[in-house]
């Protein structure tokens, strides 16, 4: 079959992008579990942008964050969503949330982009062709040392058994770096690192729709992305994330490992 073009990824996102915008008055919210929250709004992306798909792409399996759309993506294409990732930061108004849509196939992602309707910032990426924010190509840092360097991390905030031991990690890389930070979008943490605004960025725990489409424009601007254990990561449904400018990765890794 004919694969969807990247414009096409990006049209259908910039377009789920207006719903946040105008969804961002007004939200309905319930909880889904501890630190767990949907809006409206994420329902409402998640159906506009299934309906748009399917029609499009009917032979195209859907996967996404709410209400248990399909199944794990690891055989055929796949498109993986997230409707908003960073639902917290969109209910208390951070402005930092992102709609992150990706063309998976075997595991693998082909195409995909993140949109932050707030900020008008697009990052894209196809697979063998680089990474894009807006048009313009962007790189990893060339950072080569934590010292110096800006790590950003996720609290896995699901896990809240686990803090002493993940705060412990985020512990040793504020010590070893120039400073740390904490968005509340993982998919944002990694096309900044795409970016080179970041230098590395670790969460212990994510769901394959919040890395699966900024986990290709981190690659394709010359990243390196992976689990815990420095391992390939393929269509997990959830696995922890490191990514980093490749310079740094094993640094990141050796301290990941005291901890495990």
């Amino acid at each position: 079959m004919k694969l969807p073009l990247l414009e096409d990824i990006i049209d259908a996102v910039r377009e789920a992008g207006e719903l946040v915008i105008k969804g961002a008055a007004a939200k309905a919210v319930r909880q889904k579990g501890d630190s767990d929250y949907v809006t409206d709004s994420d329902l409402a992306v998640q159906h506009f942008l299934k309906e748009k798909l399917t029609s499009a792409y009917p032979e195209i399996g859907f996967l996404a964050e709410e209400e248990g759309e399909g199944d794990a993506c690891t055989d055929g294409l796949c498109w993986v969503l997230d409707p908003i990732d960073g639902t917290m930061n969109f209910i208390r108004d951070l402005s930092l949330s992102a709609v992150s849509l990706a063309l998976v196939r075997d595991g693998e992602t082909l195409m995909s982009a993140v949109y932050n309707p707030f900020s008008g910032e697009m990052f894209c990426a196809e697979q063998g062709r680089g990474a894009y924010l807006n048009g313009e190509p962007i790189r990893v840092s060339e950072q080569k040392t934590l010292d110096g360097g800006l790590a950003a991390f996720g609290t896995s905030p699901y896990k809240k058994p686990y803090t002493a031991k993940y705060f412990e990690l985020y512990r040793e890389l504020f010590l070893a770096a120039a400073d740390v930070r904490r968005l509340g979008s993982a998919a944002l943490d990694i096309c900044y690192v795409a970016a080179g605004r970041f230098d590395c960025y670790f969460e212990y725990t994510l769901s394959i729709w919040d890395y699966a489409a900024a986990r290709l424009i981190l690659t394709e601007a010359g990243g390196k992305i992976t689990d815990p254990r420095g391992e390939a990561i393929g269509g997990a449904k959830k696995s922890g994330v490191l990514a980093t400018n490749v310079h740094l990765h094993k640094t990141v890794l050796d301290i990941i490992k005291k901890y495990d």
